[in-house]
């Protein structure tokens, strides 16, 4: 096998790599619109499981897209500055989706045990200690 050969191998490589990092960066970018259609509603607890669904998903695709990055910043070190730059833009995205995601998922539970207290206090029956009626 000869240094054309390799170099090639090498392109073909980073070619694989980069459209894979680009698989990652358009699934990101799916979730960020995913997640701006939240931003305005009270979730459904069905909303909340998979909501949280989607953020083990992402977490994975995280640790996925480092992987990836690893091997482009080792294939094209010529480029360094470059690749370290869509490493730092990628993780920032990557932890701004997973921390808008855990808020909203946090807010929902707060809103659910207040929802949950609120109807405790209407219903005597659902209250701990003595009914209304003083039978309990």
């Amino acid at each position: 096998m000869g240094l054309e050969d390799d170099i090639s191998d090498i392109k073909s490589k980073l070619k694989e790599l980069s459209l894979r990092r680009s698989s990652i960066k358009g699934q990101l970018t799916k979730f960020k619109n995913y997640l701006v259609t939240l931003e305005s509603i009270q979730l459904s607890s069905i909303q909340v499981a998979e909501l949280s669904l989607k953020v083990k998903k992402i977490e994975l695709l995280s640790t996925t897209f480092d992987k990836i990055q690893n091997e482009v910043e080792i294939i094209n070190h010529t480029n360094l500055e470059y690749e370290l730059t869509e490493r730092d833009i990628i993780e920032s995205d990557i932890i701004t989706c997973i921390a808008k995601a855990n808020s909203f998922i946090e807010e929902a539970s707060i809103h659910s045990e207040a929802r949950r207290k609120g109807d405790e206090s209407r219903n005597p029956k659902t209250r701990k200690g003595k009914s209304s009626s003083g039978l309990w």
